[in-house]
């Protein structure tokens, strides 16, 4: 569970074969925080802090779906 800027947000997880991962696009600057839920317990609990800063120069925004078949 992702929590910043008074919102919270959950974002699954996967194995990619080597490694667990989560990928998460914060879409507030700020101090966010997250909180891991597994079954597996090594992975159950683990928190932290990051910040996200503002976008770097000519960064276009998030990709999204356009025309169905081509990404915007």
């Amino acid at each position: 569970m992702f929590a910043g800027g008074g919102r919270r947000m959950a974002a699954g997880g996967f194995h990619d074969g080597g490694e667990y991962r989560v990928r998460f696009s914060p879409d507030t600057q700020g101090e966010w925080t997250y909180q891991t839920r597994s079954n597996r317990a090594e992975l159950n609990g683990e928190t932290e802090r990051f910040i996200c800063g503002a976008p770097s120069r000519g960064n276009l925004g998030a990709v999204s779906v356009r025309n169905a078949h081509h990404f915007g």
